[in-house]
């Protein structure tokens, strides 16, 4: 648009500095070279993807054997358990819901990535339907 502007201009043969001349034809050069390099990396990430998409899912599947292990702990040796003390229960409930706060936020990051990569990866919902505070 700018190029077409400046092509009238010297069409008819106004008078342009030429700085501004030559800074148009620098804007078109550095535009054509933005949009190959756009390309060369937009092709650099398309070949890492795989990569990283396999990376993301062996990582999910210890996420998740993580997960399901915290929450059979916190069933079995959670604050719940009968013959605590208040004050053992309070430290434990305490000690888990640190825990699952980490659990949680790492979910929702995790989910955000597998949204962003576009993978077919899944979270299952173990932490869904689990509240420590029940």
């Amino acid at each position: 648009m700018l190029q077409e502007a400046f092509n009238v201009v010297t069409r008819y043969e106004l008078p342009v500095d030429r700085e501004d001349l030559e800074q148009v034809d620098n804007l078109r050069y550095t535009w054509q070279q933005l949009i190959a390099r756009a390309m060369e990396t937009n092709c650099l990430l398309l070949s890492l993807q795989p990569h990283f998409s396999n990376d993301l899912c062996h990582n999910l599947e210890c996420f998740r054997r993580d997960t399901v292990q915290y929450c059979h702990d916190y069933r079995t040796s959670g604050p719940m358990m009968p013959g605590l003390t208040p004050r053992e229960a309070s430290d434990r409930l305490l000690l888990f819901q640190v825990g699952f706060m980490f659990v949680n936020t790492s979910v929702n990051i995790l989910v955000n990535i597998l949204f962003n990569m576009k993978t077919q990866c899944k979270i299952a919902p173990v932490l869904g339907y689990t509240h420590i505070w029940e």
